[in-house]
């Protein structure tokens, strides 16, 4: 594999190229060595590998691939492969020069009807022309997604119609999802005043109606203190953790 290649390749996937590896989505090329921090991913015996790996290179060729750890930089357990995940929804293509350009121009035009700043939106728009990512590009998933898609999907959308949903403490589940949606309107008007680039909330999150709706296509259990006599009540079989505990002790053992 080369550098340069490899290089192009993550950058098109959202990492974003750094002096040290710490954080997710960061990625380091130093001569042979390639440092980088992907999503967490499932190792050949499907043990979950969370956190930097490091590529060992000679030449092009990929000679050995390890666990590090980012306090220290230090190389720890070997690996057999490898999984490098998107490290975000939005992936931009540098070379697709007519689909950047499409998009730029779909941006420029937001930012005239919703009277956002001219200098920030010409230095965002000529960022994703260039196929570049920028901080809260993730607050324009509609721009990049729905065109293609039509209306954007939730992780409800991808559950099985089998699947059981266990809601603890609903009530303060509500009155936390009527605080986030204030919090979110409230942010948004105060971009709106500042005329800072912002898509309205109803265009990136559902509304509480609407989750509420999709949560009741699933068969609900909720956990509470306030348990209602005319509310049919499970009864759940649980065990404890001693043998997770064994396995958890064996593994910080290797």
């Amino acid at each position: 594999i080369a550098s340069d290649s490899l290089r192009r390749a993550l950058i098109s996937i959202g990492y974003e190229p750094c002096s040290l590896v710490r954080h997710v989505g960061d990625f380091s090329i130093r001569g042979g060595i390639i440092d980088l921090f992907p999503p967490p991913f499932p190792d050949g015996s499907n043990e979950l590998v969370d956190g930097p790996i490091r590529l060992d290179l000679f030449g092009d060729t990929i000679e050995s691939i390890a666990t590090f750890n980012p306090l220290t930089q230090r190389s720890e357990g070997a690996l057999s492969e490898a999984s490098i995940l998107p490290v975000s929804d939005i992936l931009l293509e540098p070379d697709d020069r007519a689909v950047l350009g499409r998009l730029a121009e779909e941006f420029r035009q937001l930012g005239e009807t919703h009277h956002w700043q001219d200098e920030q939106t010409v230095d965002l728009a000529e960022r994703i022309q260039h196929g570049q990512r920028f901080a809260g590009i993730e607050f324009f998933l509609p721009l990049f997604c729905a065109a293609e898609h039509g209306e954007l999907a939730t992780v409800l959308d991808y559950l099985p119609p089998t699947t059981r949903i266990v809601l603890q403490e609903p009530a303060a589940l509500a009155q936390q999802t009527l605080l986030v949606a204030e919090r979110i309107q409230a942010n948004f008007e105060a971009a709106r005043l500042e005329r800072r680039a912002a898509l309205a909330p109803d265009h990136l999150f559902m509304a509480a109606e609407e989750l509420h709706g999709a949560l009741s296509d699933f068969s609900r259990d909720a956990l509470t203190d306030l348990v209602s006599e005319s509310v049919p009540t499970p009864t759940y079989r649980t065990s404890n953790h001693q043998l997770l505990k064994q396995d958890i002790s064996l593994k910080r053992a290797k």
